[in-house]
């Protein structure tokens, strides 16, 4: 791994923007659409940078999360979800993908585990890779959500608290 993944310190900048979120808040407040543009390219960036990475053969730099570009991506994300309105934000606070937001970091926790068994069962089957991509995305998404939920309703809330879920 490259020496910035094994330090970890690439981690703490979401850190130091969170001690610090009330100034970047007074600063991004009401520039949604120049948030939303620094986020586009970002993600542009972000791609252009794994695609690179991809053709220059390094199958691991292409994927993680872990570079410049998905770190600024990241944050630029971050900043426009803050850019929201309040009143869009309490109706959002309802939806479906909250339950997925609460439990998003014991997907994070699990979805390689469940990603590899996915991998098995779905490469037993014959698929375009455009539709592969896809359903182990899905797949990977559903079965780690369903994992965590379970955890979640079997396990002591100590145990829960513990491990993250």
């Amino acid at each position: 791994m490259p020496q910035i993944q094994v330090l970890c310190p690439l981690w703490l900048i979401f850190y130091v923007v969170g001690l610090d979120w009330k100034r970047w808040d007074k600063l991004i407040r009401k520039h949604t659409f120049r948030v939303f543009i620094v986020f586009c390219t970002c993600l542009a960036f972000q791609e252009i940078a794994s695609f690179w990475w991809y053709a220059a053969g390094d199958f691991n730099m292409a994927t993680t999360q872990l570079k410049i570009s998905s770190l600024a991506t990241s944050l630029a994300a971050i900043a426009l979800f803050m850019t929201i309105p309040a009143s869009f934000k309490m109706k959002a606070s309802t939806s479906p993908f909250v339950g997925l937001g609460n439990a998003s970091f014991g997907i994070y926790l699990c979805h390689i585990l469940v990603l590899a068994v996915v991998g098995k069962l779905v490469g037993l089957l014959a698929m375009p890779p455009e539709v592969l991509t896809f359903a182990l995305w899905a797949l990977t998404l559903i079965g780690s959500y369903l994992f965590v939920s379970t955890l979640g309703r079997l396990l002591p809330k100590q145990i829960r608290a513990l491990i993250g879920i």
